[in-house]
C-alpha cells in the first residue's frame, strides 16, 4: 500500500476511534440531559468533516468516501444538534464513510497485487 493510502487509512481509523469515544460521551450526556451534548455533537461534526478531507478530489469536486446525500444529511445534523435523529444520522454517516474508505483501501490493495 502506498504511503499516502496508508496515511489515509490510519486517519480514518484514528477518526473512528475518536468517534467511538465521543459516542459514549454523547450517549451518557443524553441520558443525564447534559447541556454540553450540543457542544459534543458540534465537535463530532467537525471530526466527521475532518475525516473526509484526505479523500477530497478537487478536480471533480467529489469526495471518495462521502456517503450518499452526505451534505444534506450533515446539514440536518448541524441544524438539529440536540435531536436524537441528528445523533442517529451522524452515527450512520460515520459508519457509511468508514465502510466506503475500507472498500476503497481493499480495492487499492487488490490492484497493487496485480
Amino acid at each position: 500500500m502506498a504511503d499516502n493510502e496508508r496515511a489515509k487509512k490510519d486517519w480514518v481509523d484514528k477518526s473512528m476511534a475518536k468517534w467511538a469515544t465521543m459516542q459514549r460521551t454523547i450517549e451518557q450526556g443524553r441520558l443525564e440531559k447534559n447541556p454540553l451534548v450540543e457542544d459534543w455533537m458540534k465537535e463530532s461534526v467537525q471530526l466527521f468533516e475532518a475525516m473526509l478531507v484526505p479523500y477530497d478530489h478537487a478536480a471533480n469536486g467529489k469526495n471518495a468516501i462521502q456517503p450518499m446525500n452526505g451534505e444534506e444529511r450533515l446539514n440536518f445534523v448541524k441544524a438539529k444538534l440536540r435531536s436524537p435523529q441528528a445523533y442517529q444520522q451522524l452515527q450512520a454517516l460515520f459508519m457509511e464513510a468508514a465502510k466506503k474508505a475500507a472498500s476503497l483501501h481493499a480495492r487499492n490493495i487488490k490492484s497493487e497485487s496485480f
